[in-house]
């Protein structure tokens, strides 16, 4: 008998939860990978900035991940195939970002856009849309999310809402590799993305 499928998943180190199947504004019905911080240094101390929660559309991710069926959590981690294949536009994807603390709509636009090889007016619009969605801060326990589920759009979602899209061909990958690419903002949640990878299978096979 299989055992129940947990409804959600918790981040260790924040304590923040995220359900394990979600639906957003615009996206299919999508399956949460896993979850991990974000997290700064401030003199001596680590502080928790938000944490992150990687969700795939699972039929699609499923089919694009098929050879590395039956992989450990701890190869996968250590496989940057693994990696470039999750980063390619054939995973319709979506990062949501639950805060730990308020932080200035300006900060957080920053460190967002912060991307490399897009057009410098691209970053600009995407900053700007950002902004203009956060207001003056984003505060303790609200969310942005961040999707890629069309080719060449990057939708936002700001407090679970609509903030608007960026259309660039650029942008979606260059915005995804600040979390899968080799150097992400965060190895401890790069890692953790691993952790439900399995389950995308255990539904193929169930359906």
């Amino acid at each position: 008998m299989t055992p129940p499928v947990a409804a959600v998943l918790k981040d260790k180190v924040t304590g923040i939860e995220f359900p394990c199947e979600a639906t957003f504004p615009g996206t299919p019905k999508m399956t949460l990978l896993g979850a991990g911080p974000r997290r700064k240094n401030l003199g001596i101390a680590k502080v928790n900035v938000y944490s992150v929660g990687l969700y795939v559309e699972p039929k699609e991710a499923a089919k694009a991940l098929s050879s590395f069926k039956g992989e450990s959590e701890e190869s996968l981690m250590n496989d940057d195939r693994f990696y470039d294949t999750l980063l390619g536009k054939e995973v319709p994807k979506l990062v949501l970002l639950k805060f730990a603390r308020t932080v200035g709509a300006h900060k957080v636009a920053d460190a967002l856009s912060a991307v490399k090889g897009v057009e410098p007016e691209v970053v600009s619009e995407f900053c700007s849309l950002l902004e203009k969605g956060m207001g003056a801060s984003i505060k303790k326990a609200e969310t942005i999310a961040m999707g890629w589920t069309e080719d060449q759009r990057l939708d936002v979602l700001i407090r679970g809402q609509p903030a608007g899209t960026v259309v660039d061909a650029k942008l979606p990958k260059a915005f995804f590799e600040l979390y899968l690419g080799k150097t992400p903002v965060s190895m401890e949640a790069k890692h953790a993305f691993v952790k439900r990878v399995a389950s995308l299978f255990s539904k193929e096979k169930a359906e």
